[in-house]
């Protein structure tokens, strides 16, 4: 949330109106952006008792901290431009993926590195990162040194078994490696 905020306070606009021109215009990530602005309704998403409508939050109750809205397609899209210098500069990118490191100079057994876990799966290099807020879950691969992408977003938190982005997601990256 005081990133959000702290952007508002530098650039002077929304954080809404800076996601949208300076970040998913530029980059074409036209179906990303703060819900219920520009484009992008407020979305209906379910929850518990198994099915349950949940009425939409309003960004401004959640903030930067959870007002974004995105396709799959964006996602993995942005993984991407992350990953080849096209929405950070490389060093920059590089930074983020390293593990930080324990007193000891242990690598955290998580992989966890400044917003995104960084580890091995399926037997490939893997940044990722995952998110849920009422009503909704997602999940985020970016396979290094394939470069490839799959994005899983869900209008279901908590929900069902089948309905785990995280399982859905490695399963659809598992037939995409093994197609290579």
């Amino acid at each position: 949330m005081l990133l959000g905020l702290a952007i508002e306070s530098i650039t002077g606009k929304s954080f809404a109106d800076f996601i949208h021109s300076e970040l998913a215009l530029p980059l074409g990530l036209i179906d990303t952006g703060v819900c219920g602005t520009s484009n992008l309704p407020l979305p209906e998403g379910y929850g518990l008792p198994q099915g349950m409508r949940m009425r939409p939050l309003h960004p401004s109750v959640v903030l930067s901290s959870g007002s974004l809205c995105s396709t799959a397609s964006d996602l993995a899209r942005w993984s991407h431009l992350l990953a080849t210098g096209h929405a950070m500069l490389p060093a920059s990118y590089a930074t983020m993926t390293t593990p930080a490191r324990l007193e000891n100079g242990n690598v955290v057994p998580s992989g966890y590195a400044l917003g995104v876990a960084v580890q091995h799966m399926l037997g490939h290099p893997v940044v990722w990162h995952n998110g849920a807020i009422d009503g909704f879950q997602s999940f985020l691969l970016y396979f290094l040194d394939q470069d490839i992408a799959v994005a899983v977003i869900t209008n279901a938190f908590p929900a069902p078994a089948g309905g785990n982005p995280q399982l859905i997601a490695m399963a659809v990256a598992n037939a995409a490696l093994a197609s290579l």
